[in-house]
């Protein structure tokens, strides 16, 4: 099995990619409902998770309320969606994928989930 490493995540970078995704305007409403990811003890790297909601959401407000009530349920489903998709994939179980291509999926999802924060 391939480690897949955690992204460092700041509430900085969240703030960039609502204003950077949906605009100045939208950015109290997507906040109001990212914001109830997090407040359980359960719910774990809020930065990270609201990360992967608007990564998944692609500047699309019902897509952030369908996302965050799928966090709220299970964040690890959206942390694997945005951050792991390809691996995921190639690793389910029942899969017998050889390790050179898990590694190459990981990178990939490595690769684009930066390119994602970066643009």
């Amino acid at each position: 099995m391939t480690a897949q490493p955690c992204p460092k995540i700041t509430k900085d970078d969240v703030h960039r990619i609502i204003r950077r995704d949906f605009g100045t305007n939208q950015v109290a409403r997507v906040n109001a409902i990212l914001s109830r990811y997090g407040e359980a003890d359960w719910q774990r790297e809020p930065d990270r998770v609201h990360l992967a909601i608007l990564k998944m959401a692609q500047g699309d407000i019902e897509k952030v309320e369908s996302c965050t009530t799928t966090a709220c349920s299970d964040y690890r489903d959206v942390l694997v969606a945005a951050e792991y998709r390809r691996y995921a994939e190639l690793t389910w179980p029942g899969r017998s994928t050889p390790a050179l291509e898990q590694e190459k999926a990981a990178e990939e999802d490595r690769a684009e989930c930066q390119a994602w924060l970066r643009r």
